[in-house]
């Protein structure tokens, strides 16, 4: 994860220079301002020899980029046995929303494998909700079971949808 204090124009783009330089890979990556305070960047990133991830590493942190290191193995990533589905949320947000959905899902044995939620104003003070999860839903448990735990939530929750797919 790169956490950079100001966001700048040209970031990203010196951040995965930098990368591609030490012939690393991005794998995956999500960014994201934080109220215009901080600029967050996270991603995969594959270096297939050890001495070019240090220096890298090395090079980012000269480039005040506070970097956090956790070693992975891109070829033994994702869950076996699970099946991949989309869920999307909309809605009125309140306090323990998703809580009670992620509870919901952890129920069956569901995993959160990326989310994304989005909050902005309704009408008065009210605040909708946009949230999207990739579920890993496991082998033996039937979609149709999370889908109905998903639809009995959003039918008891003020004028929320809720819906699965693949």
């Amino acid at each position: 994860m790169f956490r950079y204090r100001n966001h700048q124009t040209g970031i990203v783009r010196d951040i995965s220079k930098t990368i591609a330089q030490f012939g690393g890979s991005i794998t995956h990556s999500k960014s994201m301002e934080l109220e215009g305070l901080q600029f967050v960047y996270m991603a995969s990133v594959y270096v297939g020899d050890r001495e070019k991830a240090n220096l890298l590493r090395m090079t980012l942190n000269d480039m005040r980029v506070n970097a956090t290191w956790i070693p992975l193995d891109p070829l033994n990533s994702g869950a076996p046995g699970y099946k991949k589905h989309m869920l999307k949320v909309n809605g009125y947000q309140r306090s323990g929303l998703i809580y009670t959905l992620s509870e919901g899902l952890a129920s069956k044995g569901v995993q959160i494998n990326d989310m994304t939620q989005t909050t902005y104003p309704a009408e008065g003070r009210q605040m909708m909700i946009s949230w999207e999860a990739e579920l890993g839903i496991p082998a033996d448990v039937d979609v149709e079971e999370v889908r109905a735990i998903v639809a009995d939530m959003a039918q008891n929750e003020k004028k929320l949808s809720a819906e699965i797919s693949e």
